[in-house]
């Protein structure tokens, strides 16, 4: 067919700027159907595949049927994962690749990516998303993460219960969002629970076969010893025994790479084929989903070192039940809340001391219930399972959280203290840069604390003395800060001196020049007032001092 560009309007010197743009346009369209396809292609082909009897030599196909058939595997589903084990007793028997990894025909290496992650130089870089632009993201280069992904099953049937093998860098299937946003299964999904308006979504609603994992590694600090995350998602595992269902997992990591017992988080979807599945997702139709849960992790135990934090989220290992989720994280300290102050208590045993009060609410961190509360006697707490306690009675009161996810409680004791609130005074008296500063307000065995601001400040420093010789370098407008630390309780108090410039030593001669006779010189100081000394060098045949 022949078109007139004219007759439609199009003029001719701009049909090749057209040509271009709808060349561009098909070629974007063909690559984002390209990669929505990527999975189900894997899938089909793998299907179709038809393996040597001679390799299979030893393989029994009746038992691994009848096995995966036991286990609710039917249809399409059972021709997958007998694919699979087909393709793993094969690799394994001539070494042709590590058992239980599947092969992504993209690439010739066999080994397992993404477990090298690189380490963040700050704790917790981008943890929460709201540092990324929304939208898909392709290959590795979601900051402060290391993305990865296989098509399943990962590692043959039950793979939501072993360590996930990944070999692709970057997934098809991974979006930062902007919420509140609709979806198919739970209406609309709220904002994080953590804060902000970003998550990541990772997998999609449609069937297929794919594992998608997020990891960061990070140095532990006091800032971030508290790592909380969030989750919201939906995984179909209609007829599926718990380990071939879709799933979500958090694993901690040490420094090295080697997987941490504690804390560790499995979650798949419960059901009638799922009796351990976790508890309080909703079941429609066979598909389990829930709305945002938090969980947290306490990485006290880990201070001073890192730890990689990794979360997987996996399609069913037949390839016929998708899984998707909304992740979202936050790093914090520990904290402890005591009269509305937030207090770290990222070791075993903290203090605290509650000034000017005679009792003293405590807050225990949120997400890490259940909680159990266990004062000194005469407190009245014992065994008190509520975030909040209130107490008159100073001592140690030792908290125990024992939240989801967590293999062993976190126990913290609280030394709490009351005191009352310190006098912070002063007077000081000047001669010239030297300044005697005297403590009026408590003294021992509170400590007094001096600092300074001006053009040449003298050291801070602390003492327990009444009086304090300081001298200024230089001359100027200074504040002096005047703090009193009474058994942890502070108090503050400052004043404004003025160092004057020290008078000028110089001099001068009006007559310098003299006859033997009469010998007398006359000296003008530059400085008028005051007292001035005059010696001379050498004494001797000099006038007196």
């Amino acid at each position: 067919m022949l078109l007139n560009l004219t007759k439609i309007g199009i003029p001719m010197k701009n049909f090749k700027s057209l040509i271009n743009t709808l060349i561009v346009c098909l070629f974007l369209a063909f690559n984002l159907s390209t990669l929505k396809a990527q999975n189900q292609s894997f899938y089909n082909t793998r299907l179709a595949y038809k393996f040597s009897v001679d390799s299979l030599a030893g393989f029994d196909e009746a038992a691994t049927i009848r096995s995966f058939a036991q286990d609710g595997f039917e249809g399409k589903e059972l021709r997958w994962v007998t694919y699979n084990a087909k393709r793993n007793y094969i690799n394994a028997k001539y070494k042709l690749a590590p058992p239980q990894v599947q092969i992504n025909t993209s690439t010739s290496n066999y080994k397992p990516i993404g477990g090298n992650n690189s380490v963040n130089a700050a704790p917790c870089v981008n943890e929460d998303f709201e540092g990324a632009s929304v939208g898909q993201y392709f290959g590795n280069t979601l900051v402060g993460w290391t993305v990865a992904s296989m098509n399943n099953p990962c590692c043959g049937a039950g793979q939501a219960c072993v360590n996930i093998a990944t070999t692709t860098v970057g997934s098809p299937e991974i979006w930062v969002r902007t919420t509140p946003m609709a979806d198919p299964w739970m209406g609309t999904l709220p904002n994080s629970p953590l804060g902000g308006t970003k998550v990541l979504q990772m997998n999609d609603n449609n069937w297929g076969s794919l594992c998608t994992r997020i990891s960061q590694t990070f140095p532990v600090t006091p800032s971030n010893a508290l790592f909380q995350f969030a989750y919201a998602g939906v995984w179909d595992g209609s007829g599926h025994a718990c380990c071939d269902q879709p799933s979500l997992k958090i694993t901690l990591k040490n420094c090295a790479g080697t997987p941490l017992a504690c804390p560790a988080i499995s979650l798949t979807p419960s059901g009638a084929a799922c009796a351990s599945g976790v508890p309080g997702y909703t079941v429609t139709g066979g598909v389990s989903w829930t709305n945002w849960v938090i969980k947290s992790l306490d990485l006290t135990p880990f201070l001073s070192s890192c730890v990689t934090i990794e979360v997987t989220v996996s399609d069913c290992d037949g390839g016929a039940h998708q899984g998707y989720c909304y992740f979202d994280a936050i790093c914090k300290p520990m904290t402890i809340q005591v009269n509305n102050s937030l207090f770290p208590v990222g070791t075993a045993a903290s203090t605290v001391v509650s000034c000017g009060v005679s009792t003293a609410t405590l807050i225990a961190p949120t997400g890490l219930g259940p909680y159990l509360w266990n004062g000194p006697g005469g407190s009245g707490i014992t065994n008190n399972a509520n975030q909040v306690i209130q107490t008159a009675t100073a001592g140690n009161y030792t908290l125990t959280m024992t939240p989801p996810g967590s293999c062993a409680p976190i126990v913290k004791v609280i030394t709490i203290l009351f005191a009352p609130v310190p006098n912070a005074n002063f007077t000081n008296v000047g001669n010239c840069n030297s300044f005697t500063f005297n403590n009026t307000g408590n003294g021992p065995p509170a400590i007094q604390t001096y600092s300074f601001v001006g053009p040449a400040p003298p050291p801070t420093f602390t003492t327990t003395a009444a009086s304090t010789v300081v001298a200024f370098p230089s001359p100027g407008t200074y504040t002096v800060i005047h703090m009193i630390d009474n058994s942890g309780c502070t108090a503050t108090v400052q004043s404004v001196i003025v160092v004057s410039p020290p008078p000028d030593p110089a001099f001068t001669l009006p007559t310098p020049t003299q006859c033997l006779n009469g010998n007398s010189y006359s000296f003008v100081a530059a400085t008028p007032g005051g007292v001035h000394s005059y010696t001379f060098n050498p004494v001797a045949g000099s006038p007196a001092a």
